[in-house]
């Protein structure tokens, strides 16, 4: 028989409009904007805007096969959108992608798409937000937008299971822990 699925219920408390500055990395921003606004589990509901260079996380067979995540790194420019989640890491040095994170540092799951080229060259990307996505802006004051949401009464945690390591996966499976809180 099969887990059941983890249903915990909160409310959306404020809406944080961000807009990053050109050459800013945008997952860093991410981070520094939630830990400045004290969103330790929310939504980002959208990101908007343009970026110079990105690098995504791809899942690939490969990766399924070996838990080693294929990291593309593409030269832009690129109109981009995300949507994702935050949470913390539940323990330091949660492995692969994640290793030297601290327990209870923002931690971000965001889906981006990024598309370049015109006509019948068009490209679109999909995949996990990282390190190295850098803000494009022909104007000392970027358009570059971000709106994240902070919820209360849930809580979101990155967790490693150590005892479920494997081939590939030698610090253990990660999912996501929903607790409900008060508040």
């Amino acid at each position: 028989m099969g887990a059941s699925t983890s249903v915990v219920c909160g409310n959306l408390e404020s809406i944080v409009y961000a807009r990053l500055e050109p050459r800013a990395d945008l997952y860093q921003e991410l981070r520094r904007v939630c830990k400045e606004n004290g969103i330790k589990t929310g939504v980002v509901l959208t990101i908007t805007g343009g970026l110079e260079s990105a690098r995504l996380q791809l899942l690939t067979t490969s990766q399924v096969k070996t838990g080693t995540p294929e990291i593309v790194e593409l030269t832009g420019p690129f109109e981009v959108s995300g949507h994702g989640l935050i949470g913390q890491f539940r323990q330091g040095d949660s492995g692969g992608i994640f290793q030297g994170e601290e327990a209870g540092s923002p931690y971000l799951h965001v889906h981006l798409t990024l598309t370049v080229g015109s006509g019948q060259a068009v490209k679109t990307y999909c995949g996990h937000l990282v390190e190295g996505c850098i803000v494009r802006s022909h104007h000392a004051i970027s358009h570059f937008t971000v709106v994240l949401a902070k919820a209360s009464g849930v809580q979101l945690d990155l967790v490693a299971d150590r005892k479920a390591a494997r081939p590939g996966y030698s610090d253990g499976l990660r999912y996501h822990e929903l607790t409900a809180t008060a508040g």
